[in-house]
């Protein structure tokens, strides 16, 4: 998960959008973010991670394989466990502020509707002064995705995710994704990952 900044010609002020990718390594992640911003010009990151656990779930990245003993057909996630990874982007506003706060927020969920549950109660949600509205979900959602649905086709036809609750010995620990805020350069990135 990728905040990636650039200030594309033409433009006053820096540009952001949200990329998911997998790769081996920052190359090839590196390749896909080009790709999916080719106008961006000299882009950057601002924030990223790894998402392999969100909340109490272990996220994994799974290849899609034709399997012989299904006729051909590529292997898909098991049936009892059809959760999807969700990225929402919540907007709010506080008053006589020139901007658009945005909380971005990461939730395994069955479900768009159990997606908007968990994100009714982020703190950004509860708290946010004066947000604003949005007339598609009734919620300060401005954009909500299944992450699968957003990867870029190569990738969809290569993989899919899976995901296990973690034992409760886990659940308790603080083994969460780290966060690398701050600015990194796209030809930086090979050195920290």
């Amino acid at each position: 998960m990728c905040l990636i900044g650039c200030k594309p010609e033409g433009r006053h002020i820096e540009q952001h959008d949200i990329f998911f990718g997998i790769a081996a390594d920052a190359e090839g992640l590196t390749r896909q973010m080009e790709a999916f911003w080719p106008e961006g010009g000299k882009l950057h990151l601002d924030a990223w991670r790894r998402v392999t656990r969100v909340g109490d779930v272990a996220v994994t990245v799974e290849p899609r394989t034709l399997s012989p003993d299904k006729g051909g057909k590529a292997n898909e996630p098991q049936a009892a466990d059809l959760r999807q990874l969700y990225f929402i982007n919540m907007g709010g506003y506080q008053p006589a502020v020139f901007e658009e706060y945005h909380y971005k927020l990461l939730t395994v969920q069955k479900d768009k509707p159990g997606a908007i549950r968990a994100a009714k109660q982020s703190e950004f949600y509860k708290q946010a002064a004066g947000s604003h509205i949005d007339d598609q979900y009734g919620v300060d959602i401005d954009d909500l995705y299944n992450v699968e649905d957003i990867l870029a086709p190569e990738l969809k036809e290569k993989f899919y995710l899976s995901f296990q609750d973690l034992p409760k010995e886990q659940q308790e620990g603080d083994l969460q994704d780290d966060w690398h805020i701050g600015y990194t350069k796209l030809s930086q990135l090979q050195k920290i990952i």
